[in-house]
């Protein structure tokens, strides 16, 4: 639980959140741009670990730990990531439907002009044959 709040406070630019997004699309990227940001902000915000992987280039061992040559994604990065396309779905959704609301509306207007433009003419041709209506009732009842 801790973890669903901590994610849902991280607000990340925009070129932080491609870094993220990137990662979740590759799996893994090589550790190269790991010290340039954004990747050490998001390594400070538990987003992102160094980890080795035989897929890149092992750097040369300078120390007795297992060289780390590669970034990937914590539990909280992928976790952070579902948010944010949680997110983009329910703002693609609420887009789709104000369109369609709006596209409705659009319809409803066109059909109260048509309307509005058919029961006027019919209220003129009305009131400027009036004499002669009366006259052909008069003469249907009689």
């Amino acid at each position: 639980m801790e973890n669903d709040t901590s994610v849902d406070l991280i607000e990340l630019s925009d070129e932080e959140l491609d870094a993220v997004l990137l990662l979740s699309k590759e799996g893994s990227i090589s550790d190269a741009p790991f010290w340039d940001e954004p990747y050490t902000y998001l390594y400070r915000q538990g987003l992102v670990e160094r980890f080795y992987s035989d897929e890149f280039p092992a750097p040369p061992i300078c120390e007795l730990s297992i060289p780390r040559n590669a970034i990937r994604l914590t539990d909280k990065g992928r976790l952070f990531v579902a948010r944010h396309e949680q997110e983009q779905k329910k703002l693609r959704e609420k887009a789709a439907e104000n369109k369609a609301s709006k596209q409705d509306e659009r319809k409803f207007q066109i059909a109260l002009s048509l309307i509005s433009a058919v029961v006027g003419s019919l209220i003129t041709l009305f009131v400027e044959h009036f004499a002669q209506i009366l006259e052909f009732v008069s003469s249907v009842l009689q």
